[in-house]
């Protein structure tokens, strides 16, 4: 599976041909895509970050983002391929996912995320 075929599924490609940057997505294919993995000067530069942004999107295509933060560091780098970070409560994270499921109090909970899908 090429890089581009995780963001540009058969039917966002269509678009793309419809509304004419197919062609400059297929040079990018052709050359391989872009990186996927995390280098020593992406992996600096996550360090620092106090934020960033999760995405993700149905199997439909609806996309869902949210915005997580915390102290310098709050995403670290595992490997080349994968992130991990804490869900802290305090930082006004409160999705579902850090609320305690029996105390309905705010926990923390913890998340890794495979880049690339591997």
């Amino acid at each position: 599976m090429a890089s581009t075929d995780i963001a540009f599924s058969p039917a966002v490609k269509a678009v793309q041909e419809r509304r004419g940057s197919r062609t400059t997505y297929a040079r990018l294919e052709q050359n391989g895509g872009w990186d996927t993995k995390i280098d020593a000067v992406l992996a600096k530069f996550i360090a620092g970050m106090r934020s960033f942004y999760l995405a993700t999107a149905s199997k439909d295509g609806q996309p869902y983002v949210q915005h997580r933060g915390g102290p310098r560091g709050v995403l670290r780098v595992i490997d080349e391929t994968t992130l991990a970070f804490a869900d802290l409560p305090a930082t006004g994270n409160t999705s579902a996912p850090a609320i305690s499921p029996r105390t309905r109090a705010p926990c923390s909970s913890s998340w890794t995320i495979s880049i690339g899908g591997a």
